[in-house]
């Protein structure tokens, strides 16, 4: 069984500036049915919800979003959490042809209650159409990772990417 639910709503809107709310809300069910058994922890669950709140400023071309997004797992008897917020800053600049953002987010994951992964991700991205068709992009993560019982790692991540639009 699959649900899902989604919601936006802009109360606030004039030349200059926009506000925005999101939210999503999924469900999802899946069991190991031989016949018409269920095997005893053979149910998953699997739920997720999302808010994001935006705000985006007309003139200048920036938009700002903090959101917090929760998953939700039951699966063969244990409960799995993860949780955190995630904060975010757009802007077109050069006469709206290059795209800017950065984002921070930070998500905690939980075993049967118990913290096991704690994650910071650091995102910056650039973006930059020329003569119409072509386009470059520059895309950079940093993350830090603490686990149970294993040394702290951090790690970089790169993508540059060129696209031409027939």
């Amino acid at each position: 069984m699959n649900l899902s639910l989604s919601g936006l709503y802009n109360f606030y809107k004039n030349e200059d500036k926009r506000q925005h709310i999101n939210v999503n809300l999924s469900f999802q069910e899946a069991a190991d049915k031989q016949g018409d058994i269920i095997k005893p922890g053979a149910v998953s669950q699997f739920y997720n919800m999302s808010t994001v709140y935006g705000l985006l400023f007309v003139p200048q071309a920036i938009h700002f979003t903090a959101s917090v997004n929760t998953t939700y797992n039951h699966v063969g008897g244990k409960t799995y959490w993860i949780t955190g917020p995630t904060l975010g800053v757009r802007a077109k600049v050069f006469k709206k042809t290059m795209l800017t953002g950065m984002s921070a987010s930070y998500n905690v994951s939980y075993n049967d209650g118990t913290a096991e992964n704690k994650v910071l991700n650091l995102r910056g991205n650039v973006g930059y159409i020329f003569m119409k068709k072509h386009n470059l992009t520059l895309n950079a993560v940093w993350q830090r990772r603490e686990r149970l019982e294993v040394p702290v790692t951090t790690a970089v991540t790169t993508t540059f990417a060129y696209a031409y639009s027939f």
